[in-house]
């Protein structure tokens, strides 16, 4: 199904679309909508011919009786590709059950945010095509292997694609621990906890806690506090193939280690976690066209104060003042002044007449007359004073521009 072809020390894997005949299938269990994609997906592969089999638990969500299903642990020995119906969270604990065989993994969203599950419910079909028929990307995403020692002996070993977090559980007290980095003491730490994360993993939980954003090909581990009891702590970013080593000094409370956001497992004093990347990959697959920075844009609001001004939108003025603020306001008239987007992308003619007349709109409702663009001072007299000339008498009489 899926060939290795052996350089040096790096194992590399060809996925071919013709070995794409059985194709698993996994939902989220608690959304309708995702019973309506599944089915949707599922009658469209006996049409082409192919052969969808349910996980275990998913079959019991679709009013088909008599299908072919098999555990999730054991679908990615029996499956070509496993499509995953849900959000991240689904596809992450798809993953940790799919690695080990090397499976092509793709998502349909019918979560929140969706970096993983990155087909639109909406496009399903015709993403699925391309991808069926051998129009792909491949991304390789490494996981992280943790285990915990208590008096020398592994009592607990978890997989994680996001992250792996030391935390304090329910508590409001902070926790102590010291880390260690490829046998190297690095500080002594009282915070609420740290996260150690994939470059998947950092825009997850780790960004939240105002960590790096990683690229996917970034062979980097990030390691970031939550709320450390110090202003010069920050996040820290390390090779990939470091090992890290908690230890868990005497605490108020019983810390608490979870990966991927799994169950949590108590940590005595004196018990360590060691964190390394995992042996196996996962084959994350995408349609074609995806583009990382792309999803960081969409999902994250990058450049969300000028997404009412694409290239191919010309919006009316009412709409333009319902969303401008000072800030706003500052950057359109840099935009106009110099003719670029601050993401360099030049302005059209139409797009800066729109925004010179934004902010000549919004001046005129929110500031007075003498802090508006283009205001000229024509000076002041006492009542009854004359001018020493009188060129400006036969001045027309000035009239503010009216949008409409």
């Amino acid at each position: 199904m899926i060939s290795r072809i052996r350089s040096g020390a790096t194992t590399l894997v060809q996925i071919s679309h013709k070995t794409f005949r059985n194709i698993g299938l996994i939902g989220r269990p608690d959304k309708s909508s995702v019973v309506e994609t599944l089915c949707l997906i599922h009658d469209h592969l006996l049409n082409l011919g192919l052969h969808p089999v349910f996980d275990a638990a998913t079959a019991e969500l679709v009013p088909y009786q008599n299908t072919q299903t098999v555990s999730r642990a054991l679908l990615g020995e029996v499956v070509d590709l496993v499509i995953v119906v849900g959000g991240d969270g689904s596809l992450l604990h798809a993953a940790r059950a799919l690695v080990k065989y090397n499976t092509p993994v793709i998502g349909v969203n019918r979560g929140r945010l969706g970096f993983l599950t990155d087909i639109k419910p909406t496009e399903v079909i015709f993403k699925l095509d391309q991808v069926l028929k051998g129009d792909f990307q491949t991304e390789r995403r490494f996981l992280l292997e943790v285990e915990i020692r208590s008096k020398g002996e592994v009592i607990y070993d978890a997989i994680a694609l996001n992250d792996v977090v030391l935390h304090s559980g329910k508590s409001v007290h902070m926790i102590d621990f010291e880390l260690n980095i490829d046998g190297q003491y690095v500080y002594r730490q009282h915070s609420d906890g740290l996260i150690v994360s994939t470059p998947t993993g950092s825009t997850a939980y780790a960004l939240s806690g105002g960590g790096p954003i990683v690229h996917p090909s970034m062979d980097a581990i990030a390691l970031v506090p939550m709320h450390p009891h110090t202003l010069s702590s920050r996040p820290i970013v390390v090779g990939g193939h470091s090992e890290i080593k908690l230890l868990i000094r005497e605490n108020r409370v019983l810390p608490m280690v979870s990966a991927d956001g799994q169950h949590s497992v108590s940590l005595n004093v004196g018990d360590s976690v060691h964190i390394r990347k995992h042996p196996f990959k996962l084959n994350l697959l995408h349609p074609p066209g995806y583009d990382f920075y792309n999803a960081c844009r969409t999902k994250l609001g990058w450049n969300q104060d000028f997404a009412y001004f694409k290239q191919d939108e010309i919006m009316n003025i009412e709409q333009m003042l319902a969303v401008l603020n000072p800030e706003i306001v500052e950057r359109l008239r840099t935009a106009v002044e110099i003719g670029k987007w601050p993401n360099g992308v030049a302005l059209t003619p139409e797009q800066r007449q729109t925004c010179m007349q934004a902010v000549y709109a919004w001046e005129m409702k929110n500031l007075p007359e003498n802090e508006r663009s283009g205001y000229i001072d024509r000076g002041t007299k006492e009542e009854g004073e004359e001018c020493d000339d009188d060129h400006h008498k036969n001045e027309p009489e000035f009239k503010p521009i009216r949008f409409v």
